[in-house]
């Protein structure tokens, strides 16, 4: 009942606020729909940004406190801060969502599937991030049948600056952050370090689980650049994360998860003839080393494939180019080329694939936008692939004072091949394997109006050929006959009644469910809300150096998977609905010195987004932060 009280309340405000598209006064450009820097209003696939704003506003320890509540987007964690992850667009799975990180594609080949760990990724030196939601094979390949989330962090500028941020809180954590930036003559340089530790809470739920589970996170991200003209640039990118994540395998044991990464890249870019020509060109390597450990021994347990050792690394070159043909008229051709190889204690495999595309983009007049663009991939395991994408973008102006209404609309495609676990892993891989496909489409508008912005959208993706886990019989992976389905509508608004003071919220409608030819056929998949969303009030005050944030995020109706006693037959057990608030602000002291506090959950909500996972209970943090 406290639930459907809040929600109702959660709803009726959202009836007179909610997330900004766009502001009256200034342009948001958007990078990943296209490769090429578009301003918001021409792209026709359903964009959000997420600026650097809004992360401090939040008091963002991870990427992920940003990501929850955005609009279509549904983030499932087991346990607190080190527990795993997910990340699902439109309620596909979180492997079929790409994730970059500068431009590097940092999923994990020796997974169960090819996903990335947003676990072990916190808001340190993140300017921006953009989700593109909807099929984006076409750019970026297999694994964005989902969408793209890309993270790009901040550069450096002229003259030096540097800071850093030290936070402390509940379950003993300590957050300490640090950066120096700048740039002298052609020579730019960002270099971000942060080192996170906690405590913990137990991440389990039930009798027996009682001992905390800590986690502790190191992180070193540095850009080097050089500009030798206005149009050229050349950039290298170097990560590395190093984390130790407690967890209890059966009951309160000393169990801890080992993830190391190691991220770099070249890029170069170019532009000529006031920018009708443009290339892009560069060489990512990403490795990742994972290791469990019980009681301090690395777990394994022969002749099962249980394993205690993964570790992946992949190469990828990517060169692309672009022509103005005519006014309005503009070709992007490229391709890419990818290997990807996996370690674990019963498997060592590699792969190879290739690549090439083509995308014609029109503009006709201030008012029309069209794309159109075809893929063609050899995977050297499972042959040749063409996948395609469309989308429009059509501005209708409607009120003196308001901005043109943008509708738009897309349509694409794509394919994910089995990951190298799926395939050879001794005891569940299928080599029988053969890849999955997908489609999706969308469509909706945006419109902009005096102190305010709306967006609506509707989508239908689906996955043929899923390839899915038997969990009650013979522990394999298999491929479904059928049709897996998601279907919904997000809502976007915002509204900003006097200066300083913003209301943003979405709320996203998904009804995602199961088609195969197991017992989950026709059932909902698992840990998708079907109602979800968020609200938040953003207050900035005393000429901006005091900052205020009110954040509630719900969900309601969703399920995951449960074996029940006394016959332990797979089913489909309903998680309770939740609401969950949290409150953030600063206070400038002195010019470049800030106290901040954070409260999360304040009203100490308990609820599951995993069956079985404990998530965290009321908790305060408090810090200082300085920036020269």
């Amino acid at each position: 009942m406290r639930f459907r009280i809040l929600a109702l309340a959660c709803l009726s405000t959202f009836g007179a606020v909610t997330a900004a598209f766009a502001d009256e006064t200034t342009e948001k450009v958007v990078v990943s729909a296209n490769r090429l820097p578009q301003p918001v209003r021409e792209v026709g696939s359903d964009v959000t940004i997420i600026d650097e704003a809004e992360i401090k506003h939040r008091g963002a320890t991870f990427a992920i406190d940003v990501l929850r509540g955005q609009p279509g987007v549904t983030v499932t964690q087991t346990g607190g801060p080190g527990g795993f992850a997910a990340v699902r667009l439109r309620g596909e799975e979180g492997y079929r969502t790409l994730l970059l990180i500068d431009g590097i594609k940092v999923s994990d080949p020796s997974g169960t599937q090819n996903i990335s760990y947003f676990t072990n990724l916190p808001a340190t030196g993140i300017e921006r991030i953009e989700i593109v939601r909807g099929p984006q094979s076409l750019l970026y390949g297999a694994e964005a049948i989902g969408g793209v989330i890309n993270i790009i962090t901040k550069r450096g500028v002229q003259g030096v600056q540097y800071g850093g941020a030290a936070v402390a809180g509940s379950f003993g954590t300590t957050d300490l952050q640090g950066y120096v930036r700048g740039a002298s003559g052609i020579f730019d340089w960002s270099v971000v370090g942060d080192r996170y530790d906690t405590g913990g809470f137990t991440a389990k739920e039930g009798p027996g689980f009682s001992e905390p589970d800590g986690f502790k996170n190191k992180m070193v991200h540095a850009v080097f650049g050089v500009t030798p003209s206005e149009n050229t640039r050349i950039e290298t990118v170097l990560r590395y994360t190093d984390s130790a994540a407690d967890f209890d395998r059966f009951g309160d044991t000393n169990d801890v998860l080992y993830t190391r990464q190691l991220a770099g890249q070249v890029s170069a870019h170019g532009a000529w003839d006031d920018q009708r020509i443009t290339a892009d060109a560069k060489l990512a390597y990403f490795s990742q080393d994972r290791a469990d450990y019980e009681n301090g021994i690395p777990f394994s347990c022969p002749p099962f494939s249980c394993g205690s050792r993964f570790d992946s690394d992949r190469w990828r070159g990517d060169a692309s180019g672009s022509l103005e043909v005519a006014p309005g008229q503009r070709l992007l051709a490229g391709g890419d080329v990818e290997r990807e190889a996996a370690v674990t204690d019963f498997l060592n495999r590699s792969r190879q694939d290739a690549a090439v595309y083509g995308e014609w983009l029109s503009r006709f007049g201030d008012n029309l936008f069209l794309t159109a663009g075809v893929r063609f991939d050899n995977d050297n395991q499972f042959g040749d692939h063409l996948t395609w994408r469309a989308t429009g973008a059509y501005l209708v102006p409607l009120v003196d004072g308001w901005q043109p209404v943008k509708f738009r609309a897309s349509y694409g495609t794509g394919f994910r091949a089995p990951s190298l676990f799926e395939l050879y892993d001794s005891f569940s891989g299928n080599p029988n394997l053969k890849e999955e496909t997908g489609r999706g489409f969308d469509a909706g508008f945006d419109v902009t109006f005096p102190h305010g912005a709306l967006g609506v959208t509707y989508f239908d993706q689906r996955i043929k050929d899923e390839i899915r886990f038997d969990q009650t019989i013979f522990f394999t992976y298999f491929q479904s006959q059928s049709t897996s389905t998601s279907r919904g509508v997000e809502l976007e608004l915002t509204y900003e009644p006097v200066d300083g003071l913003t209301f943003t919220g979405d709320y996203t409608y998904t009804d995602a469910k199961i088609a195969s030819n197991d017992a989950e056929n026709g059932l909902a998949r698992a840990r998708r809300p079907r109602h979800s969303g968020s609200v938040t009030a953003n207050y900035s005050f005393f000429e901006g150096r005091a900052n205020l944030n009110a954040n509630l995020e719900f969900a309601a109706k969703q399920e995951d998977v449960d074996f029940p006693p006394p016959f332990f037959l797979l089913s489909h057990t309903p998680l309770d609905g939740h609401v969950v608030v949290n409150l953030a602000g600063s206070y400038e002291v002195v010019p470049g010195v800030s106290l901040t506090v954070k409260g999360v959950n304040v009203f100490d909500e308990h609820y599951e987004e995993v069956l079985g996972f404990s998530t965290q209970r009321a908790s305060i943090f408090g810090g200082v932060s300085a920036a020269f």
